[in-house]
């Protein structure tokens, strides 16, 4: 590798910068809250699982689109060959 010196003098720097003393701080605020938004999100998912309509809606979606290319597949090897 012709950069490697270039490689490792900037990993030599990396290690050597240190983070700012608010980060872990910043860190901690942002798992803190993170939750209270999660929540809402967990709530809506676990209404839908029990609406069997949504289910079934669901279920229709991931068969179509499963079988989107085998339906493009027959599509083209229906097409004529020059």
């Amino acid at each position: 590798m012709a950069d490697e010196p270039m490689y490792d003098e900037w990993i030599v720097s990396r290690r050597a910068a240190e983070p700012s003393r608010e980060l872990t701080d910043r860190v901690m605020a942002a798992v803190e809250e993170q939750p209270a938004r999660r929540k809402r999100y967990v709530r809506f998912s676990d209404r839908m699982n029990e609406s069997r309509l949504v289910r079934w809606a669901a279920c229709l979606a991931a068969l179509l689109v499963g079988s989107l290319p085998f339906l493009y597949a027959a599509y083209v090897s229906q097409l004529p060959v020059f």
